[in-house]
């Protein structure tokens, strides 16, 4: 599995991810990743340096053109809460998928996943 990744280094708003996606999936990519940066739309500005509304557009927008081929990431870790982290996922139109496997075949899991055999995420069960 091919898996392209969109992504900006300013947050100046001088570079954009508009392009980048299409061309990805052109190339053969079967997935493409469209990250958000942070939870809430007052951390995203300060991240980003725009609107998280300008994100969730965009994936809004590719889900719809590449149904199937695009996911997103939420990286949490400047102050949000769980309810902030909840309430953001539930605006974004991608379907999660998650595997669970018991902690004994976490080798195996691990192995499945560098060698991209598992869509979505692996979650290793302790009890």
């Amino acid at each position: 599995m091919l898996v392209g990744y969109t992504r900006v280094s300013k947050a100046d708003g001088s570079q954009t991810t508009d392009l980048q996606h299409d061309a990805l999936i052109a190339a053969g990519a079967d997935r493409v990743a469209l990250p958000i940066d942070a939870a809430t739309p007052a951390l995203y500005a300060q991240v980003k340096g725009h609107s998280i509304d300008r994100a969730l557009a965009l994936i809004r927008e590719c889900a719809a053109r590449h149904p199937g081929h695009i996911s997103t990431h939420l990286i949490a870790g400047l102050g949000e809460t769980e309810e902030d982290i909840l309430r953001l996922a539930a605006e974004i139109p991608v379907r999660t998928e998650v595997e669970t496997f018991p902690l004994a075949e976490a080798n195996d899991v691990l192995a499945r996943l560098k060698h991209s055999q598992i869509r979505g995420a692996a979650v290793l069960q302790v009890s």
